[in-house]
């Protein structure tokens, strides 16, 4: 639970601190710089950990443990999360030029 809350702080640091970023600094002043790096890490290594956790099967109630079977889950839970935004993204993209 404490990685969770963690994660999440950052993800509220990264979503309140980039547009600024984009915006109003020309270029990230070193602090800056060193923070989002950090933040940058933690986030790479959720994503490394991800392949180490068992978890729950909704068929057998049983922890998977397997890491071929977390890496395959993985990697199939992300594919229809960016297969999601993808057709998303195309959707508003058609709505907006039919108008």
């Amino acid at each position: 639970r404490a990685w969770e809350m963690i994660l999440i702080v950052l993800v509220v640091y990264s979503a309140w601190i980039c547009p600024f970023e984009f915006a109003f600094l020309p270029y990230k002043q070193d602090t800056l710089f060193i923070i989002d790096n950090i933040v940058n890490a933690f986030f790479a290594i959720d994503i490394m950990l991800t392949f180490f956790v068992a978890y729950l099967d909704n068929h057998s109630y049983l922890l998977v443990d397997d890491p071929k079977k977390i890496a395959i889950r993985y990697t199939y839970l992300r594919s229809h999360v960016s297969h999601f935004f993808f057709i998303y993204r195309n959707q508003t993209q058609i709505l907006g030029n039919l108008q």
